[in-house]
């Protein structure tokens, strides 16, 4: 599904439900809020989610873009089964430390930022393996 800009794909990963967003490289301000209050609807309350964020091509936010993301991210906060998030910036130091300030803004660990796909992939099949256990 792709909502103004942003491509939303919902698979598994290691059996568990897995919701991949891909940020756009301009946010269309007109509709940001209408991308943002569609992602809960990706959601399935009763199965535990992994969660993925491509933000390498994401451009510099402005304070109404932090509003809304801060907005996601505390709906996500809410939703019992979200074992796990990361976020891949890629060599996107400017996504890299504005993901890093909104996370922190709301109470999240950095940890959950990488540099690829493949160690925020390692980052929640360790998430999975532990909720397993």
């Amino acid at each position: 599904m792709q909502i103004a800009g942003f491509i939303f794909t919902v698979s598994e990963l290691e059996g568990y439900r897995f919701i991949e967003t891909v940020f756009p490289a301009e946010f269309d301000r007109d509709r940001l809020w209408a991308a943002a209050s569609s992602y809960p609807t990706l959601w399935d309350e009763s199965r535990p989610t992994v969660t993925l964020n491509d933000i390498r091509l994401m451009p510099e936010m402005d304070d109404e873009a932090r509003r809304v993301l801060r907005w996601v991210l505390q709906q996500n906060q809410i939703r019992a089964r979200l074992l796990a998030t990361s976020w891949v910036t890629g060599d996107n130091q400017v996504a890299r430390q504005q993901i890093e300030s909104v996370l922190t803004s709301v109470g999240r660990p950095v940890t959950t930022v990488f540099n690829t796909r493949a160690e925020a992939l390692t980052h929640l099949r360790g998430a999975i393996r532990e909720w397993q256990d």
